[in-house]
């Protein structure tokens, strides 16, 4: 009876691994985003200063497995199996040791890939803007001037099932970079309704990559809003 039940739960946990595995085969792209910051400002002169800290990160993580090595044939001994799963049902056919060469997933010659892609920017700008109203509406302008800290961390690893053995050598494969970028904005509102436009980035900072040189590419944002009663609509 407990050998029936260490088997079952053997193949129950075969089962799961193989799917978590074929999964991963097809759609394994992560990205993360995520954008954070602080910001203080107070009234100087005709308008008003501002100091802010931004941290923005994005990152890429990609598994690709050996295409190659697609079959999950295992070894017993001298013995090959091919295991193929089926409606979570489990059926073993005969192989060989030349198919579990040239196929299987768990093969030590299978070369599957794993992408780490990160790029980290902190941000420090000193802003200023001043508003200027009329009988058409207010009109604010600002601009501001920013330290940029760029890090970089990209791996790549190479590994097989059998021996998973992963190397992230961060010193190696990590850049820094410290530049300045420019921003500029402006907003014009009248009667609750607000249109504005900001470029960023507008003098394109260079930052250093593990993989090369890498633009902050100029940005144009623009938005409108619109305020009534107790609501406010943006896009």
């Amino acid at each position: 009876i407990f050998e029936s039940m260490y088997l079952k739960y053997n193949f129950d946990k075969l089962i799961n691994d193989y799917q978590i595995i074929i999964n991963s085969t097809q759609n394994n792209d992560l990205k993360i985003h995520s954008n954070n910051g602080l910001v203080f400002h107070m009234p100087v002169g005709i308008g008003s200063l501002g100091i802010g800290m931004l941290a923005n990160a994005n990152g890429f993580y990609n598994l690709k497995m050996d295409k190659q090595y697609n079959k999950l044939i295992i070894q017993n001994e001298s013995d090959y199996y091919e295991v193929s799963i089926n409606n979570n049902s489990i059926s073993l056919a005969p192989s060989d040791e030349s198919s579990y060469t040239s196929s299987s997933i768990l093969n030590s010659n299978a070369k599957h890939n794993l992408n780490i892609d990160t790029l980290i920017l902190i941000e420090v700008p000193i802003a200023y803007g001043i508003g200027i109203s009329s009988f058409f509406g207010d009109l604010y302008l600002g601009a501001s001037a920013k330290y940029i800290n760029a890090t970089s961390i990209f791996q790549n690893q190479t590994f097989s099932l059998d021996n998973i053995k992963l190397n992230f050598n961060l010193k190696n494969h990590t850049k820094q970079t410290n530049t300045f970028g420019i921003d500029i904005g402006a907003l014009y509102k009248i009667s609750g309704f607000s249109v504005g436009v900001v470029g960023k980035n507008i003098n394109t900072p260079k930052v250093d990559t593990s993989i090369g040189k890498f633009n902050l590419d100029k940005q144009l944002r623009a938005g409108i809003g619109l305020e009534f009663w107790r609501f406010t609509i943006l896009a």
